[in-house]
Formats: structure tokens, sequence, C-alpha cells
């Protein structure tokens, strides 16, 4: 019998990556080692074998663990950076003024995502150097 992972359960626990990527979503999810485990067994599975709402079924991953409104914005946040650093762009220095508000407020969208899961959760965001940084509970009281 395959173990499901209930959104509501796991949210306590989750951890999380806020960082831009060229035509994505902008929030990763970092599966803990069991999660990864369970993930990388189902992707030997047949298709037909896949049931729908076990651990390796994506859908469940994002609905019930933010809101609508945070997820939207951090879509949006994701499609300005498409905008800022995709193939079209152009460096300008109006566009390396904005490229710094752009990492500001992928920051404060971390925060938000914390603030949204609790304390017990792991939030990571990346920084305009690329660098990942791990949000802590204290920095946000």
């Amino acid at each position: 019998m395959e173990e499901k992972l209930s959104p509501i359960a796991s949210r306590n626990r989750i951890r999380v990556l806020i960082a831009w990527d060229f035509d994505s979503t902008g929030m990763w999810l970092l599966p803990a080692i069991q999660e990864r485990d369970a993930i990388s067994d189902a992707k030997s599975k047949k298709p037909k074998e896949v049931e729908s709402g076990t651990v390796y079924d994506s859908r469940f991953l994002w609905p019930d663990f933010l809101s609508n409104e945070l997820r939207n914005l951090i879509q949006g946040w994701n499609d300005e950076g498409s905008e800022l650093y995709g193939p079209l762009a152009v460096q300008t220095e109006e566009l390396a003024a904005e490229r710094v508000t752009f990492w500001q407020e992928g920051k404060r969208l971390a925060e938000s995502v914390f603030q949204e899961l609790g304390p017990d959760s792991t939030v990571w965001y990346q920084s305009s150097d690329g660098i990942f940084t791990k949000l802590s509970f204290n920095e946000l009281t």
C-alpha cells in the first residue's frame, strides 16, 4: 500500500525554496529524504501503477500549502524575473535598479511563505548573487 501525504498533515514540516527560474513558478518543494525516496521509487513504476494522491503525484504540492493570493504573487514575481533576466532582457541602468528591487521582493515573498507555513517549516530564498539563504523564525519576530 502506498503512503499518502496529506498537505495539511505535512504542512508544518514542508521545506520550500523561493527562487527565480525562467518559465517556472518560482516555488520549489524540497522534499525530506523519505519523500525523495518515495518519489524516486514512483518514477520507476509504470504510469498505470501510479495512483492519484500518492507522494509522487505533484498535483497536491501547492494548492493546500499556500494561499491563492501568495501563490499568484510568487508566480507574478517569477514572471517579472523572466522579463528582467530572460533571453530578451537588455542590460540598462534602469534594469539594474529594477533587479535590486526584484530580489528584495523575492525575500519578502519568502518571508510571507514562512509566515503562512509556520515556524516548523523551512524556507529558503535566492539572492541576487545566486546564494540561497535560509530564513529563521527569529528574523521575522
